[in-house]
């Protein structure tokens, strides 16, 4: 019995220093609680939870902290971001990792504006209707980022499908400052008095322009000075038959500071195209 007993007694002491390290204080398991998502820049609270005293080394967004606090007040610039800390105590370190991620939606473009320009004369009303040879500008005042950063005009196309089988408009920045012509560096255009439109773009109904050879750039219409851009006789570029009424497609996407994106296209009622030689004079003279 005496034996048994014994026996006993030695179970339970081992059950107790199974639970405990060998200086008597309890150790839990190390987690780390942080934010799962966020939109940058943001200021968190990081805790390391489950264990008592000892150290704590941090390590987030490529920066580290060493102190005696279980919790760290930081800014992060970038997401998504590795968040790391390790604890030193009594008994074995321990290390927990979590990832913030980037809680993120694309920009929202709007209603673009459509306005017809005639010479330096830009029409304050936006058009629904498009009429071929005319010139326009196309901004997006509506655009805006749904977390508050900018939202940048990353392309712009106008196509007409009823247009010998479906042809693409050419699309004009100026002054011209492309990196990759045709298309401009940046979508913005200068107006009179050097007045600057961010995220815009203009474009002549159904002109289809070739580069210019040794230039790299598109012709522009004779009738339509374009800083920047060499002109051409209407007769070569502008279709030389007619076409009958359709319509015409602008495609636009947008991308915020943190690279979200969102394309969306708009259609507008097109009319006939007439060509220059059965118009009258004074129309005919504008096409020259």
């Amino acid at each position: 019995m005496k034996r048994l007993i014994a026996l006993l007694a030695m179970l339970a002491a081992l059950v107790v220093l199974s639970s405990c390290n060998w200086t008597g204080n309890n150790v839990g398991t190390l987690t780390l609680s942080a934010p799962e998502s966020g939109y940058p820049p943001m200021t968190v609270t990081l805790a390391a939870i489950g264990v008592d005293g000892g150290q704590y080394h941090w390590e987030v967004d490529g920066r580290s902290w060493d102190q005696g606090s279980n919790t760290l007040l930081v800014t992060i610039e970038f997401l998504p971001c590795e968040v790391t800390v390790t604890w030193t105590g009594d008994g074995i370190p321990q290390t927990a990792t979590e990832t913030i991620w980037l809680e993120n939606t694309g920009p929202v473009i709007g209603q673009p504006l459509i306005r017809r320009t005639i010479g330096m004369t830009i029409d304050p009303e936006s058009k629904s209707i498009i009429v071929p040879t005319t010139k326009y500008l196309v901004t997006f005042p509506g655009a805006y980022d749904n977390e508050g950063g900018p939202a940048t005009l990353i392309n712009l196309t106008v196509f007409t499908p009823h247009w010998d089988g479906g042809r693409y408009n050419t699309t004009f920045c100026p002054p011209y400052e492309g990196i990759n012509p045709p298309e401009p560096a940046e979508w913005r255009v200068v107006i009179g008095y050097a007045r600057e439109i961010d995220n815009a773009a203009y474009f002549f109904s159904m002109w289809d322009s070739p580069l210019l050879e040794d230039y790299n750039l598109p012709w522009c219409p004779m009738s339509w000075w374009m800083a920047g851009y060499l002109g051409s006789n209407c007769h070569e570029y502008w279709p030389d038959s007619a076409v009958p009424q359709g319509t015409t497609v602008i495609t636009a996407t947008f991308e915020d500071e943190m690279g979200a994106r969102t394309t969306e296209s708009f259609t507008y009622p097109t009319t006939a195209y007439i060509p220059c030689d059965e118009r009258q004079p004074v129309q005919k003279a504008l096409c020259l």
